[in-house]
């Protein structure tokens, strides 16, 4: 999928929505992982904005619409996000 049509794709009203819930995820992801690895001396890479992008977590993005289709609630759909 080229550049551009992706940029298209990421600025449709629905698609934005669920990416914000996949951020909203990854990001309490994040947050949680560094929580457990703190104490053990391990670091975790320097969140970047590529790694929250469309293209490199589509597989998530396309689990996450699933859910929606079926109706399964914003705040239960949140969890698995992660």
């Amino acid at each position: 999928m080229d550049s551009d049509r992706l940029i298209q794709m990421e600025n449709m009203a629905p698609i934005r929505s669920l990416l914000e819930e996949l951020r909203s995820g990854l990001s309490s992801y994040w947050i949680t992982a560094e929580e457990i690895l703190r104490e053990s001396g391990i670091r975790l890479k320097v969140q970047d904005k590529e790694m929250f992008s469309f293209k490199k977590n589509f597989f998530s993005f396309l689990f996450l619409y699933s859910f929606r289709k079926a109706g399964i609630e914003k705040k239960m759909r949140s969890g698995f996000a992660r």
